[in-house]
């Protein structure tokens, strides 16, 4: 009975290297893995693993870097605006950030030292 030889083992810089090769290749997953004699499965099973990691670590609406780590965003007035602009009704906070559903915060500013 013949002797399979045995398949190499890769790392995961090497399966991110192969997923990132065949995303800018234009072949399709099938044809890819054929010209690189790939088991099919295993490079699909990769480049699930693969992806799935990178949507953890990346920032939501450019609120952090990869890391997850949150950015500061420099805000400034549109000198185009209006020239008067009305506040809303007084909720006795000095400023109130609405985040999402169910989520605001409020600051009021601190007593003097």
């Amino acid at each position: 009975m013949p002797q399979e030889t045995p398949r190499p083992r890769r790392s995961r810089a090497q399966w991110q290297a192969l997923v990132d090769e065949f995303q800018s290749s234009g072949l399709t997953a099938e044809v890819f893995c054929q010209k690189r004699q790939l088991p099919a499965h295993r490079f699909e099973a990769w480049r699930s693993r693969l992806s799935a990691a990178a949507a953890e670590v990346k920032p939501v609406n450019g609120s952090g870097d990869a890391e997850g780590s949150p950015r500061f965003a420099e805000l400034s007035v549109d000198s185009h605006g209006p020239a008067e602009v009305t506040p809303p009704l007084s909720t006795g906070w000095d400023v109130e950030l609405t985040l999402g559903p169910g989520m605001v915060l409020r600051v009021r500013r601190g007593q003097p030292c």
